[in-house]
């Protein structure tokens, strides 16, 4: 993701990852908690992750545009990653109710609260 922003910044990451003893994180947590740890630390998250987990990291602004699902909706942050959720063929009860909840009035509003776009979700 950091790779797509400019040349400039892929070239600067090839030269980091080059570096003996660079740490690489798999996961979004593992990111994040890498981030708050080593100073002057660059990297990704989501942005749900920086709210839900209330973390102490700033969100950069690219071209003076702020990550939101608004400008994510606007396309003027374009840097992005789709989330779905699946289920298996014969999903089971509480799988269902579950997914009805996230579907709900209450659930998008909690979704959207923690910074997802849902601009396309399916009812």
């Amino acid at each position: 993701m950091l790779k797509r922003i400019s040349p400039a910044l892929a070239q600067a990451i090839k030269n980091a990852l080059s570096r003996e003893g660079m740490k690489i994180a798999i996961t979004d947590v593992e990111s994040a908690d890498a981030i708050e740890t080593i100073q002057g630390a660059l990297g990704t998250s989501t942005l749900a992750l920086l709210i839900s987990e209330k973390r102490p990291l700033k969100a950069l602004s690219l071209d003076g545009v702020m990550p939101s699902p608004k400008t994510i909706a606007n396309g003027s942050y374009p840097h992005f990653k789709s989330i779905y959720v699946v289920t298996g063929a014969k999903p089971s009860e509480p799988t269902e109710e579950f997914m009805a909840f996230l579907r709900s009035i209450s659930g998008r509003e909690i979704l959207a609260q923690m910074g997802h776009w849902l601009g396309d979700a399916r009812p």
